[in-house]
């Protein structure tokens, strides 16, 4: 019991005047790994932040990133300093006592800073200023404030907690959100844990192992029980096992290419989505401006009309033109509305709530495609096949899927198994190795398809830059057009009729509303298009999809 009692260590330890122990046990110390979400506060901004966090021995490792798709991932070591304390006349206990932190995050350097431990914080001052740091099972709070008081930093994390919300979204916390909280990706991320999970059960088979039976198959058989029992004592010695485990291994992989490759095109319909919303406030914004300017336009032709320069009516005409803008502006703010509750619900945010309609997200400007250099898909599909993520997944397989047949080939090597060599050999040999051939067909299907998804983005992008620089030239004659016809109005131009005038302005006006709504479709889906690249390439935002994946 006394060297029981030896081991036991205690994570964070305080005793009172009275000599009782407030300590965390090491089971409590295991709970405290997982995945951890919160906030960073800052003097300049407030951030949703992730963290995963680890334990090896008396080593607490973080990895922590703001909730964003461009952010790195900062890291944080903390190693705890054992000490023997004596709670008893004859009685002690390993504690922690102290904790050094160092690493990346906030500090850019590689100082390490020694933190004393009182109860479940450690605290101290450094180069920083004053670091308090304090955890346990559900909660992690670090705070750092510099020695004059100007710098503050806080930061609370809850674990297995939801990214809170923002008061004002950009693209790329929209898509941190979809990398981190989207219901599909945390779904899949279920299935990597599991496979995960598969790999410690296979190391697992690796181990020797105990049970009843072999205790009496060594107390009735003797030796000969020794020999049949010897697959669960050590298993190790048999193939079969190790190929289990290299399996499993593999099995993980592709899970986690999978997972990342879900990830991706989960971050990729949210940016498609954004660019959506921002291309019909583009278009609401336009309207609003042409609206201002036609309604000037009435009030002239009122006026017009009131001087009988234009005949009777000439005011209604064109009132029902300026209406019907009106109306379209009305029918795309509901129609902006109802797709911002489609993106926020995408990124794990209530519908109606999460985002604070049109105000409630930053828009970039509309691109100019007049120098944009057209795409030529030879330059970049092989980039593509090689970086895939779908390939390596099913690459992984196959590999997984020739550990599989030769597991079931050498397992009745093993004692312990029920497998036999015989007439069934063969055939799941062959059927093994159907697979793989299976497995194989299906990654050339998949090179295929991303070469002819590189030749339709490119068809897409150059077609779209073509149509852009069209509409550019259309809104210009329009432009010209118009000026020309009121310039004849102006001017009494026998020639002009009054309600041919009225015709022309209000067909001019429409026009130019028309292209100029197409220019800025154009200017999107150029956007669009360059956004479903940069999955394809693992570029841009889709840089490290295979990192921070869910703990448990």
């Amino acid at each position: 019991m006394f060297r029981f009692r030896k081991k036991i260590s205690i994570f964070f330890l305080g005793l009172t005047l009275s000599g009782a122990v407030h300590a965390i046990t090491t089971t409590e110390l295991d709970r405290v790994e997982g995945r951890y979400q919160g906030i960073q506060l800052t003097a300049e901004r407030e951030m949703p932040v992730v963290a995963n966090v680890s334990k090896e021995y008396d080593t607490i490792s973080f990895e922590l990133v703001e909730a964003t798709a461009s952010a790195k991932i900062d890291t944080l070591s903390i190693t705890l300093i054992k000490t023997r304390v004596r709670i008893g006349i004859f009685r002690y206990i390993d504690a922690y006592k102290s904790m050094q932190i160092s690493g990346r995050l906030f500090f850019n350097s590689n100082d390490t800073y020694e933190l004393a431990i009182d109860e479940n914080c450690g605290e101290g001052d450094g180069n920083l200023g004053h670091i308090k740091l304090c955890f346990d099972a559900d909660k992690i709070e670090l705070s750092i404030v510099s020695a004059d008081g100007s710098k503050n930093l806080q930061m609370r994390l809850i674990k297995s907690g939801e990214l809170p919300a923002a008061k004002i979204y950009s693209l790329d916390m929209l898509m941190g959100r979809a990398k981190y909280s989207n219901y599909a990706v945390a779904q899949e991320a279920e299935r990597v844990f599991q496979a995960r999970k598969g790999i410690f059960l296979a190391i697992g088979n690796l181990l020797p192992k105990f049970n009843m039976s072999n205790l009496l198959s060594l107390a009735v058989e003797g030796p000969m029980g020794l020999l049949s029992s010897s697959g669960n004592f050590l298993p190790f010695f048999f193939p079969s096992n190790w190929y289990s485990w290299k399996e499993s291994k593999r099995l993980y992989q592709a899970e986690l290419k999978s997972f990342a490759a879900l990830r991706g095109n989960e971050m990729n319909n949210v940016e498609s989505l954004f660019y959506l919303i921002q291309r019909d406030v583009h278009i609401l914004k336009m309207l609003a401006q042409y609206l201002t300017w036609m309604e000037k336009l009435y009030v002239g032709i009122e006026e017009e009309e009131r001087n009988l320069i234009l005949p009777t009516g000439s005011s209604k005409f064109f009132e029902e033109k300026v209406l019907f803008i009106r109306q379209d502006y009305l029918t795309l703010s509901s129609l902006i509305e109802n797709e911002i509750f489609f993106l926020a619900q995408s990124v794990g945010l209530p519908p109606i709530s999460g985002i604070r309609g049109i105000d409630g997200m930053k828009y970039g400007s509309i691109p100019d495609l007049v120098n944009i250099k057209k795409l030529d898909p030879t330059e970049y599909f092989r980039v593509a096949q090689e970086k895939s993520l779908e390939i390596s997944s099913l690459k992984q397989l196959q590999i997984a899927a020739i550990y599989g047949t030769r597991k079931n080939v050498f397992s009745f090597l093993d004692p312990s198994s029920e497998a036999t060599f015989g007439f069934g050999t063969v055939p799941m040999i062959s059927i093994g190795r159907s697979h793989v051939k299976e497995i194989e067909k299906k990654i050339n299907e998949t090179m295929g398809l991303i070469e002819l998804r590189s030749a339709e983005l490119a068809l897409q992008q150059n077609k779209v830059i073509d149509f852009y620089l069209l509409l550019e030239q259309t809104i210009k004659s329009k432009r010209t057009s118009f000026e020309q016809i009121l310039q004849r109005h102006l001017m009494g131009d026998p020639s002009l009729n009054e309600w041919e005038y009225l015709e022309k302005i209000s067909e001019l006006s429409l026009g130019m509303i028309e292209a100029e709504a197409q220019k800025i479709t154009s200017a999107h889906s150029y956007l669009v298009t360059k956004g479903k690249l940069e999955r394809l390439l693992l570029k841009g935002y889709y840089q490290g999809l295979e990192e921070m994946l869910p703990k448990h």
